[in-house]
């Protein structure tokens, strides 16, 4: 289910029915500029990872120590397209 408040989805694992709150984010980055909670979802799905691993370690993963990042951009890598980040408004 894709909403508009925070998380920006709620996932189903077809094999467990665990629920799996995900946040979308062109930059990991704006996890944090947009004062996100880390405990409040269990993958942030990003274009691009540019947060450094000693941010990531001090503002994520310390208060969820199970949360993934997803890069698109190394899943899809090989496909020859464009991205360009709007702003919101």
């Amino acid at each position: 289910m894709i909403r508009e408040e925070f998380p920006d989805a709620l996932f189903e694992d077809m094999k467990t029915g665990e629920q799996i709150r995900v946040e979308f984010e062109s930059l990991s980055s704006h996890f944090l500029d947009h004062n996100h909670l880390p405990s409040g979802c269990d993958a942030i799905i990003c274009w691009e990872d540019n947060m450094a691993r000693a941010a990531k370690t001090r503002y994520l993963w310390a208060k969820n120590p199970e949360l993934k990042i997803i890069e698109l951009r190394r899943i899809l890598h090989h496909y020859d397209f464009a991205v360009e980040f709007g702003t919101e408004g």
